[in-house]
C-alpha cells in the first residue's frame, strides 16, 4: 500500500511546480512589459504603445474574448484596440478610461464551469501571445524554429535530462543560410515578435484578480486528480509528463523574456540618444 505521507508529498511538489514556475514567468514578463509601456507613454505619449505594441494590444484582447465565450460567458462589450485618435483625456476618476483595449463579460457565480473560466480568461493573453510567437517563428524563423523544437524533444523523452545532455543539445544549433530573404523574414519576425511581447504580455490587475478564484478551484482540481493518480502507481508517468510539459513552456518563456528585454533595452536606449542629441542641440 503506498505511503500516505509520500503520496501528499508528491502531489504537493508537483502543484508547486505547476504554480511557480508559471506565475513567477507571468509575474516578470508583466513587470518588464508594464516598465516599457510607462517609458513609452511618459516619454512618446500613450498613442506611441499603439504603435509599437498595437498586435499584442489585439492578440491580448482576442485571447480574452475567444477563452470567455468558449466557457460560456457573456460579452456586454469589447474593443480589440483603440486607436490614437480615440484616445481621450486621462480621466484619474474612471482608471479604464484609457484603455487600450477592453473585454466587458458577466458570467452565472453558481456554475462551477464559468467560475473555472475565469482562470483561464485571466491568463488568455499568455496563451494566445504565446501561441502567436510560436507559429510567427514557425514561418518566419523556421531555423530557430527546429532548433528549440528539437531541444525540447530531447529534454522531454527522458524522465531525468543531465546537464550534458541539456548543454549539448544549446550548442547544436544548426548553420545559417544567408540571403535577403532570410534577413527580410528575420527583421519581420523580430519587430512583430516584440510587439506582441510588449502589447501582449501585460496582465493587468482585474485580469489577475478577476482569475483568483478560478485559478484556485482548478488547482483544487487538479491537486485531488494528481493525489489518486499518484495514490495508483503512476508517480513516474506524472514526473514525465510535467518535465515534458515545463521544458516546453520554459523554452517558450524564454525567448519572450529576451525579447521584453531587448524592446525594454531599445526604448531606453532611444529616449537617452534623443535626450543626448536634444540637450547638444539646445547648447
Amino acid at each position: 500500500m503506498p505511503n500516505m505521507i509520500e503520496v501528499l508529498f508528491h502531489t504537493i511538489f508537483s502543484l508547486l511546480l505547476l504554480f511557480f514556475i508559471p506565475a513567477l514567468t507571468i509575474q516578470l514578463l508583466t513587470l518588464i512589459n508594464r516598465k516599457s509601456k510607462k517609458l513609452l507613454s511618459f516619454n512618446f505619449g500613450t498613442a506611441s504603445q499603439i504603435y509599437l505594441a498595437g498586435i499584442g494590444i489585439v492578440i491580448h484582447e482576442c485571447s480574452h474574448l475567444i477563452i470567455a465565450i468558449l466557457f460560456g460567458h457573456q460579452i456586454t462589450k469589447f474593443k480589440l484596440l483603440v486607436l490614437p485618435h480615440e484616445l481621450k483625456t486621462p480621466d484619474p476618476a474612471n482608471p479604464d478610461h484609457q484603455a487600450l483595449g477592453y473585454v466587458f463579460h458577466s458570467w452565472n457565480e453558481r456554475s462551477l464551469y464559468q467560475t473555472i473560466g475565469n482562470a483561464f480568461i485571466g491568463i488568455a493573453p499568455v496563451i494566445g501571445c504565446t501561441a502567436s510567437l510560436v507559429v510567427l517563428t514557425k514561418y518566419l524563423n523556421p531555423l530557430l524554429f527546429n532548433w528549440l523544437t528539437g531541444i525540447g524533444k530531447k529534454l522531454s523523452t527522458t524522465y531525468t535530462p543531465s546537464w550534458e545532455l541539456i548543454s549539448k543539445t544549446l550548442t547544436s544549433f544548426p548553420e545559417i543560410q544567408y540571403s535577403w530573404l532570410n534577413l527580410l523574414c528575420f527583421v519581420l519576425w523580430m519587430l512583430i515578435s516584440i510587439n506582441i511581447t510588449v502589447g501582449g504580455y501585460d496582465l493587468s490587475s482585474a485580469d489577475i484578480r478577476g482569475s483568483i478564484r478560478g485559478i484556485c478551484l482548478c488547482y483544487l482540481l487538479m491537486g485531488l486528480i494528481l493525489f489518486i493518480l499518484t495514490y495508483c502507481g503512476f508517480s513516474m508517468v506524472i514526473n514525465y509528463w510535467l518535465i515534458k510539459l515545463l521544458i516546453w513552456f520554459v523554452l517558450i518563456m524564454l525567448l519572450t523574456i529576451c525579447w521584453s528585454l531587448i524592446a525594454n533595452l531599445l526604448i531606453r536606449l532611444t529616449i537617452y540618444l534623443i535626450q543626448k542629441f536634444g540637450d547638444v542641440e539646445n547648447h
